[in-house]
């Protein structure tokens, strides 16, 4: 019985609506991540590296999406029942890329796009990589090469290649390769010069360079060289020393240059100003640079009349320009509260005025389509948008969604809900994300059914996801363990937890261990804890017990007890124990090993006057004495009595009294041989139980729940224990008179009436009050497939239960 509980792409040139949203995954998304979970199905193991099987080939288009697939889950497959491969896997991330391989000229994976830059590989790998796929389109990589051997092989892919992005750009050269271009040799002339070209790629669109320190402005230069179509360019927080590479081709060719987080200076303005064929231009910084002249926003606005996207965030450029006249009154030009962007013919597409000094975002006439700021609800969704790549920005942005979450009405909440999963789930380490992600979450879920909102299963699924995965993350950081367990407080426990019921309870246990734990995450994780062990099959119920759940509720009520505290933690804390110990004998022999029996004797000396926790300690040892092989180790004279005491209580209605009747009914059915103690007898027990059971009133509601009616119906048999056999029959009249809807198909399930017959048939009963139970079953069963409402039932007899008005007692826990 148990307690009753009722493909990433950079934003600067992602079209608006086409931002990435948290649909199911497609077919192919599922192969692939079905093929990562069972990679022993696959794969082979050769000198410690994977391989896939000879028989195997992954097709153009799904081995781009595997690999995308691996680098997202690399930290979560589980090959916990292949050691060998689990070993080869974990080692390095070069593993699992020989995988794409293709070997002795047998092409079996196609990549035509290789993202690697969250990959810690060395450039052996990186080369062999490429030079298994020379039809290669895209390629982003993070490696550090000693000879410039990478170079030479992306240099192979020729003309195909249209994109390419590097991290750690600067380690890409070598110290041979560097010394060519430094402007003090005199050496011989460089072998790069002669040729013309470092990695010859003609056809390359889109350039990314990041985090890194840019070569001298001659070996840039000749990089550039034969990059005649290059159309994007993204610098993003790199340490640019000359601007002077601008000159030459780019002029003619580059739409879109990103330099956020670049370093500019007023003359760098000066060179800028010159890409005339500019659409796209980020300027936006990583902090404000005070020294940037506002004057040099009117350049750029004069200078580049093609622009459509400006980003000037964290700048002071939307500052006052100094000496500035007053704007103009000609009609066509756009109305702006921005002097440097006065004089436009028409809007920009897209400007970003995220952070800028004197809250730019907030004016009146912004001459823009759209704007990324926390002004507004517009505001705050494009800067979700437009910096999911940029972790300072999105953790700021996320901090307003939660305020326009909590405090506002939302026009979109369904695009704001998949923005913040995409941000957290793109960034699984990051405490400050997560923590700002949960905080909004929250009021997403708690406003889900509203008249704007309205979450489908996978989507909510999806938060809860995120959540668990958050708190796994930091479990240190008790504002991330408290937005998760009020947000997961949300959901419908424990089903809509099921699919990721292990996890789930792997982060509450981890949690509820925690030293200094506060009073609040104590008090919830017990309660979420309690509710997960609830109405769960017993495979789950024996997972938490594997667990440790019990052994951490011990150990969390001898705390209470050390500290004279019977509160709801301690009371929740032996439910949880009763829930867990239903039906599964395993967790009763755990809670016998952790000296639960003595614990139990202290918390009633304690305690005696608690209801709640007293019924609640007895229906765990109820679970305890269903166990027979267990039930020698409650034949102890002590505990005898103890339960015999507590047939006399009326705590909490009848529950205390039912529950350790229950105990001792069990105890009572191995027969008076195995009664191995002088006091009391077994004869004074059995008569003692028959005078509380027929005190009980038959209508009461109870605070019980039972999946199953077999630990009662093994009962009924057993004559030598006739006061066993009559709570047994009592329990099911009751059950089936007060819930008849929930506990008379469970009869029927479990052949209860076919297994009451001989005590129904019997001439001459045990006793005679124990048949008239069997007869209320039968007529209760009856009335229900009758269709009788309850309200209408009468007993056909007076007797005490017709006189008593019903019990409320409540849920065991809420």
């Amino acid at each position: 019985m148990a307690a009753d509980l009722s493909p990433r792409i950079e934003h600067q040139v992602l079209p608006f609506d086409e931002w990435k949203n948290n649909s199911p995954p497609t077919l192919l998304e599922s192969a692939c991540m079905t093929f990562l979970k069972n990679l022993p199905l696959f794969c082979e193991v050769r000198k410690d590296i994977l391989y896939l099987k000879p028989d195997i080939a992954i097709p153009v288009g799904a081995s781009d999406v595997l690999l995308e697939k691996y680098v997202r889950m690399r930290h979560v497959i589980d090959l916990s029942s292949f050691d060998k491969v689990r070993r080869v896997v974990e080692a390095e991330d070069d593993s699992f890329l020989s995988v794409f391989f293709n070997h002795d000229h047998r092409v079996q994976t196609r990549l035509k796009r290789a993202r690697l830059e969250d990959l810690k590989l060395t450039a052996d790998v990186v080369n062999n990589l490429i030079r298994s796929h020379l039809d290669l389109e895209e390629l982003y990589i993070n490696v550090a090469d000693t000879n410039g051997s990478i170079m030479e092989s992306i240099t192979q892919l020729g003309s195909r290649l249209t994109k390419l992005n590097f991290h750690n750009f600067h380690s890409l050269f070598s110290d041979e390769m560097q010394r060519y271009f430094r402007a003090d040799d005199t050496g011989c002339p460089s072998p790069y010069k002669q040729r013309q070209y470092i990695v010859n790629a003609p056809n390359l669109l889109s350039l990314g360079i990041k985090r890194t320190q840019l070569p001298t402005v001659g070996m840039f230069n000749l990089f550039l060289k034969p990059m005649v179509k290059l159309q994007h360019l993204d610098l993003s927080l790199s340490l640019v020393g000359s601007f002077a590479f601008f000159n030459g081709h780019l002029q003619k060719t580059l739409q879109s240059l990103c330099l956020y987080g670049v370093k500019i200076s007023n003359d760098d303005f000066q060179i800028i100003a010159t890409l005339t064929k500019l659409k796209y231009l980020d300027v936006s910084q990583a902090e404000i640079l005070p020294d940037q002249n506002p004057s040099c926003l009117r350049l750029l606005n004069e200078s580049l009349p093609d622009l459509e996207y400006l980003d000037i965030s964290y700048t002071c450029l939307c500052d006052p320009i100094a000496g500035a006249v007053g704007p103009d009154s000609r009609l066509n030009d756009v109305p702006s509260s921005i002097e440097g962007l006065r004089g436009r013919k028409k809007p920009l597409e897209f400007l970003g005025l995220f952070q800028c000094r004197n809250g730019a975002c907030q004016w009146s006439m912004i001459p823009a389509l759209r704007v990324s700021g926390d002004a507004n609800e517009a505001q705050i969704v494009i800067s979700l948008q437009i910096y999911m790549y940029r972790p300072r920005y999105l953790h700021k942005a996320l901090n307003d969604a939660y305020r326009l979450l909590r405090y506002e009405i939302c026009t979109k909440p369904h695009l704001i809900l998949k923005l913040i999963l995409d941000a957290m789930f793109m960034y699984p380490k990051s405490m400050r994300i997560q923590i700002a992600g949960s905080a909004a979450l929250f009021y997403v879920v708690r406003n889900d059914g509203t008249k704007n909102m309205k979450m489908d299963p996978y989507m909510r699924r999806q938060v809860i996801r995120a959540i668990v995965m958050a708190m796994g993350n930091n479990l240190n950081e008790q504002t991330m363990l408290r937005n998760g367990c009020l947000t997961l407080c949300q959901f419908h426990i424990p089903n809509e937890v099921m699919f990721l019921y292990r996890d789930v309870v792997t982060v509450l246990l981890k949690m509820l261990r925690l030293a200094g734990l506060d009073e609040f995450l104590l008090r919830i994780g017990v309660l979420l804890l309690n509710s997960l062990a609830c109405q769960v099959e017993n495979e789950h119920k024996m997972m938490v017990g594997e667990m440790k759940a019990v052994e951490t509720m011990i150990d969390i009520i001898e705390n209470r007890l050390r500290d004279n505290n019977c509160d709801e933690v301690m009371e929740v804390s032996w439910s949880m124990m009763w829930n867990v110990t239903d039906e599964t004998p395993k967790n009763c022999e755990r809670f016998l090993d952790k000296n639960g029996m003595g614990l139990f004797l202290r918390c009633l000396t304690t305690f005696s006057d608690r209801g709640e926790l007293l019924r609640n300690m007895m229906g765990l040892l109820g679970n305890v004495a269903e166990v027979q092989h267990l039930r020698n180790k409650l034949m102890n004279s002590q505990y005898i009595k103890v339960f015999s005491n507590l047939l006399d209580s009326t705590s909490d209605g009848i529950e205390v009294s039912y529950n350790a009747c229950g105990v001792l009914a069990h105890i009572c059915s191995d027969g008076p041989t195995v009664w191995t103690i002088d006091t009391p007898t077994y004869q004074e027990i059995q008569d003692k139980m028959i005078d509380a059971i027929n005190r009980w009133p038959l209508r009461s509601k109870r605070n019980i729940n039972y999946r199953s009616f077999e630990p009662i119906l093994r009962l009924i048999p057993w004559a030598h224990s006739p006061a066993s056999q009559h709570w047994a029959c009592w329990a099911l009249a009751n059950l089936t008179r007060v819930y008849p809807d929930k506990y008379c198909p469970l009869l029927e399930k479990e052949r209860g009436l076919e297994r009451l017959q001989p005590l129904k048939d019997a001439e001459t009963p045990a006793r005679v009050d124990t048949k008239k139970l069997v007869n209320k079953v039968f007529s209760h069963y009856e009335r229900f497939l009758d269709r009788i409402p309850v309200e209408a039932w009468s007993d056909g007899e007076m007797d005490v239960s017709d006189l008593e008005v019903d019990m409320e007692i409540g849920d065991a826990d809420s």
